[in-house]
């Protein structure tokens, strides 16, 4: 498969049961069968999965019309207990392209003509398996028993080093969405997408993997877009030639001015996305990107890149497979938590009984209680632009061009963190950013690593930030100065220099510390 797509079919084999066929690239570790309407599963690469089958039952009321239920009872509850455990996302919601119509079953009962989707994938979400959709279609001209068959088709690339697996997180960029009419589509995008999640986490995170299918074959059409100002430019160069040799109709005259336009148009939001890419402060709206932008993110790259890594044991390490193993684990031991000692556990609760201030009931009710609206509104307003985005890879900037259809749901999806107490897999998920401390690139301590975190995180942290600083005054004594809402560093200097004059009046021996 030369351009790195992975079909998955799916057909039933009978009643009750199912057949799964899985492209080897996959790298399938284990596949099974399962007792729930005899699903097929697989497991890949170890932690993601991936299940196909008839399930019998359906989990949303708009997925049946005739005699097929919902999943209810105990049966519910194990397979709600395993989707949160596993992270696990139908992928006929999560795809932005859907072929065929809804149903996958159709028959005739007495009278009466059923139609259900019971045949359907899940992918978990974790990763960036849902983002990897490209289309969840239902043959529906094709009928095998009473089933129709289902295919999904993933945009996986193949790595020399390593196995199959989805494309590299996907950043959003300012550039794509303050596009003409792009903004228009992504409104219309995130109000099709399926009101009917149960979960407002869940819909949350379903709704931006579908923006960023949208943005990403946006920018797909963004560089046929720059190879198509090539001819643009050749364009405008044959009639300048022409211009020095005859003068040129009205009309060569309007459509010489319209490609130049083009062409400084393009030039200004080019300019823009190079900004962003080189970090350069510098840079004005509308400059050409000259060589010297394009040298720098040249420079930029390469000073962020790992060729050669020296390990612990003195070893040199030059093979991409075997740098990203090294890097792997040693930042997987430096994050662990290790087993803490009954000892420290005895020291914490010394010193925290020894603490005087405390908290009143109105206080605590102020830190824990469920996030207003206008909080929410305060939090996205305060977020700081320009800076990198997590592993959803939403930056500030396109939360707050979407927001005015986006808020509802931001809102429920705030509350039902706070209410449930629990954050899925994804926002927990962290990229680790390595930048260089100094030219000694060849060994991993002299790389400090930044953990870029999700926007869905950086909210409820500012949250939770905004609400603890209301209460820092009360809680730190006034003799801290620095670092508190409301203080200055420098009245400890000028207490200081008081004590100093003071000293030096009563003819006092003083040392200061």
């Amino acid at each position: 498969m030369p351009d790195g797509r992975i079909l998955v079919d799916y057909t039933p084999s009978g009643r009750g049961g199912s057949a799964l066929l899985i492209s080897s690239k996959l790298w399938v570790s284990e596949v099974g069968t399962s007792g729930f309407g005899g699903a097929a599963w697989a497991m890949v690469d170890g932690e993601d999965w991936l299940i196909a089958g008839d399930f019998n039952n359906v989990e949303l009321q708009d997925d049946s019309r005739g005699k097929s239920a919902l999943i209810r009872g105990a049966e519910e509850r194990a397979w709600r207990r395993f989707s949160y455990r596993t992270d696990m996302v139908d992928a006929y919601l999560a795809a932005a392209k859907t072929e065929g119509g809804l149903y996958t079953r159709l028959a005739f009962c007495g009278d009466r003509f059923d139609r259900a989707r019971l045949d359907r994938f899940y992918l978990t979400n974790r990763g960036e398996w849902c983002e990897a959709i490209k289309t969840v279609k239902h043959y529906s001209d094709q009928l095998l028993s009473d089933h129709i068959p289902i295919a999904l088709e993933l945009q996986l690339v193949q790595d020399d080093d390593a196995n199959w697996k989805p494309r590299s997180y996907f950043k959003m960029s300012n550039y794509l969405v303050n596009k003409p009419g792009v903004l228009e589509v992504l409104n219309e995008t995130w109000s099709e997408h399926p009101p009917f999640c149960r979960s407002s986490q869940k819909r949350w995170e379903l709704a931006w993997g579908r923006i960023k299918q949208v943005l990403k074959h946006k920018k797909d059409k963004n560089q046929l877009e720059a190879r198509e100002i090539d001819d643009v430019r050749r364009e405008v160069q044959d009639l300048r030639r022409r211009s020095e040799t005859e003068d040129l109709s009205t009309d060569a005259v309007e459509i010489l001015k319209s490609k130049e336009a083009e062409i400084r148009s393009h030039k200004a939001r080019e300019a823009k996305l190079w900004k962003t890419r080189s970090k350069d402060r510098w840079l004005r709206e509308g400059e050409t990107p000259s060589k010297y932008f394009y040298q720098k993110l040249k420079a930029k790259y390469a000073r962020e890149k790992i060729t050669v890594l020296e390990t612990t044991n003195g070893d040199v390490l030059t093979n991409h497979k075997q740098i990203l193993q090294e890097l792997e684990d040693y930042y997987r031991a430096l994050y662990t938590r290790g087993r803490i000692s009954q000892q420290v556990i005895q020291a914490r609760t010394d010193v925290l009984q020894n603490l005087t201030m405390r908290i009143s009931e109105a206080d605590d009710h102020v830190l824990t209680g469920i996030p207003t609206p206008q909080e929410v509104d305060e939090v996205v307003d305060g977020l700081s632009p320009g800076k990198s985005p997590g592993f959803d890879g939403i930056t500030a900037e396109t939360l707050r061009l979407c927001w005015n259809f986006i808020r509802a749901d931001c809102i429920d999806m705030v509350q039902e963190y706070w209410c449930r107490g629990a954050l899925t897999e994804k926002t927990r998920t962290a990229v680790i950013k390595l930048l260089p401390k100094n030219d000694q690139t060849q060994l991993l301590s002299n790389w400090r690593p930044l953990s870029l975190m999700g926007l869905t995180y950086k909210l409820l942290a500012k949250i939770m930030a905004n609400r603890v600083k209301t209460l820092m005054h009360k809680l730190v004594d006034r003799l801290q100065t620095g670092f508190i809402q409301g203080r200055n560093i420098a009245s400890s200097l000028i207490s200081l220099k008081l004590g100093h004059d003071w000293a030096a009046i009563s003819d006092q021996n003083a040392m200061f510390l």
